[in-house]
């Protein structure tokens, strides 16, 4: 295991200690480091020719396919901060992300929609690597820098940019520096056993966190990636039926998707090379994991960590643990359960998280108001989400801080609701949000996604009152083929609450049946 001082130097190390190696391929092609390096210092020299020097922005927009990391690492070398976009986010969100951040250069990876969108406004170049292929790039003139968090050491540099919107919706630009990069990639490899020799899938795109992770434990143990652009669950399956992929990181739905294609497929994996499965991004109900683990013959992991702050903690493979446990916290990681007035909760009780680690980032670009907000004082990470603490240490998650519910003067933690509509039979996953009534309250609305057949209300609310107390339990359901997912695997509250504002909308899209909305009035108690 080598890291360094900076982001690519653990790349540039075994570059020279094991040149031939396989570091990273997909589909078409696979490179070794050596030739990984040379795609490094190609790009490298292009964005020296154009001036990108010291703290420049390089925008990302990308598909996540093999350029990705090159560029991300090509960026870094010439001391420039590169920020990576989902090229599958619409058009807009692009071009506020590039206006957030004001990037030097801009690359665009892909042909999606929205890059195709965003591309024909502006004056886009086509670059032609040698070794990456096509691009086109954007070069902005002038001097994009920003003194006011240059730093001396190299360690502390700014080395990558990670957009998030929170539950806010409104984007922040993350900044985490070359030794927070170091610090996730080394701590994860450790955890899930990469060492050389082993093959990552890379399920997670490299704009969110999950991806970061899983490049940077590979850079750091000398592994290797197979770079997945848009998850395909029969390229992966047919992966791992073939032995192809030791590691798998993965949201629920990409396991989800995983078993569905098997059963359908009927496809035998029993042969398969896997030696650490993981699981993040989003809560995973128990007869999901189970069956995840009975397909494969391993015990799945449930890690947690934000974009700000990863990782915090992870679940314990060698024992059983509740859907909503995000585990113990990791090794190097300080965690707090705080009141709202700032002091330690008792165990037992509900409180904000904090977390503490050399994974931190070091604040969000251009906005020092929420920096303020998310960094308290000591350096510890207010994360937002809502969290029990049990007396051996294992952290319960409840819930998002801003998500929570007051229902006639009862909090009512999403999280909690959701673990235990899961459990029904036939419920493929939930989402439970809180609604503002007109006498001041908040109603519980709860979007079902079920597996194939209708399921029945009055034996769900049955199944829920015996489960969670009565004001607990939704006055307001929804059953749907499929919930709205973004591009990190998360389901999209916000835009279920968008659709229950106009339901002739939702009815039109076939999102919602009339009879589906279901009103159960409950009385707290």
């Amino acid at each position: 295991m080598h890291t360094g001082t900076r982001a690519f130097d653990p790349l540039v190390y075994w570059a020279i200690h094991s040149p031939e190696a396989l570091a990273i391929c997909d589909s078409q092609r696979q490179l070794s480091f050596e030739q990984m390096r040379a795609g490094v210092e190609e790009m490298a020299a292009f964005l020296r020719q154009r001036g990108v020097g010291a703290a420049d922005r390089v925008l990302i927009v990308s598909d996540s396919g093999m350029s990705t990391p090159l560029l991300i690492f090509a960026a870094q070398s010439v001391g420039a901060w590169p920020a990576v976009v989902n090229a599958w986010v619409s058009s807009a969100e692009i071009a506020s992300y590039s206006d957030l951040i004001d990037p030097k250069v801009t690359f665009l990876l892909g042909q999606t929609p929205s890059l195709l969108s965003f591309g024909a406004d502006r004056n886009f170049v086509e670059y032609d690597s040698r070794l990456l292929g096509s691009m086109h790039v954007h070069h902005t003139i002038g001097s994009h820098r920003n003194p006011e968090v240059d730093r001396e050491e190299d360690e502390k540099q700014i080395a990558l940019i990670l957009f998030t919107s929170g539950t806010t919706g409104r984007p922040k630009a993350a900044m985490l520096s070359h030794s927070a990069l170091l610090s996730i990639g080394s701590l994860l490899a450790k955890l899930r056993f990469v060492r050389p020799g082993v093959c990552y899938n890379s399920g997670g795109p490299l704009s969110h966190i999950m991806g970061i992770g899983t490049l940077m434990s590979v850079m750091v143990a000398g592994a290797s990636v197979r770079i997945m652009p848009r998850l395909d669950p029969g390229e992966l399956v047919q992966q791992v039926a073939e032995g192809k992929v030791t590691h798998l990181s993965l949201v629920p739905t990409a396991y989800l998707r995983m078993l569905e294609q098997i059963r359908k497929e009927q496809i035998d994996v029993s042969h398969h090379a896997l030696i650490d499965i993981s699981v993040g991004g989003a809560p995973l109900d128990s007869s999901t994991k189970e069956a995840i683990e009975n397909c494969f013959g391993l015990a799945l992991v449930a890690g947690y960590g934000m974009t700000e702050c990863s990782p915090i903690s992870r679940t314990d493979r060698t024992r059983t643990y509740d859907a909503n446990s995000i585990g113990y916290p990791v090794e190097g990681v300080r965690t707090r359960v705080v009141t709202d007035d700032g002091h330690d909760a008792p165990f037992g009780t509900v409180g904000e998280l904090w977390a503490k680690s050399a994974g931190s980032f070091s604040g969000y670009y251009g906005d020092h108001e929420s920096t303020r907000y998310a960094m308290r004082d000591d350096g510890w990470f207010a994360t937002g989400d809502l969290v029990r603490e049990q007396p051996d240490g294992e952290l319960i998650i409840v819930g998002r801080k801003k998500e929570m519910i007051i229902r006639s003067g009862f909090n009512v933690y999403p999280a909690e609701v959701e673990g235990a509509i899961n459990e029904y039979p036939g419920v493929l996953q939930s989402a439970v949000v809180g609604r503002p009534t007109a006498d001041s309250n908040e109603e519980v609305l709860a979007f079902i996604q079920t597996e194939a057949s209708a399921l029945d209300k009055d034996e769900i609310i049955a199944f829920l009152r015996r489960r969670i107390a009565p004001y607990k339990v939704p006055s307001r359901f929804f059953f749907m083929s499929a919930l709205p997912i973004g591009q990190n695997g998360k389901i999209l509250k916000r835009k279920l609450l968008e659709e229950v504002e106009n339901p002739y909308r939702e009815q039109e899209r076939g999102a919602v049946s009339p009879e589906a909305l279901i009103s159960t009035e409950t009385t707290p108690s």
